[in-house]
């Protein structure tokens, strides 16, 4: 079992992501070994005060947040929601406002 805490995980900043605004982090909690092709990303993302992930479509897939700080807006389809889960196949953008 992989101890999250000890482990060196790599974590990638991401520029106005996808057309968004500003910096996010992605620290990847599973390689792309350990996900042995069942799914594109596991991982903690940080999307800090005024940044914003960008406006991007799912088709096949989902995305999921679980926010642990702040407040966050979801743009699912045209429709702002403050729930963070996408529909499939969907385009969305995070916003963080706090």
């Amino acid at each position: 079992m992989k101890n999250f805490v000890t482990s060196d995980l790599r974590t990638d900043e991401k520029m106005n992501h996808a057309g968004g605004q500003g910096p996010m982090y992605i620290k990847h909690l599973l390689s792309k070994e350990e996900l042995n092709d069942k799914c594109g990303l596991y991982a903690e993302v940080t999307i800090p005060a005024g940044s914003a992930l960008g406006y991007h479509e799912h088709v096949g897939n989902s995305e999921t947040y679980y926010v642990l700080k702040g407040h966050a807006l979801y743009n699912d389809n045209g429709s702002i929601r403050e729930t963070v889960r996408a529909k499939s196949p969907s385009r969305l953008t995070v916003l963080n406002t706090a």
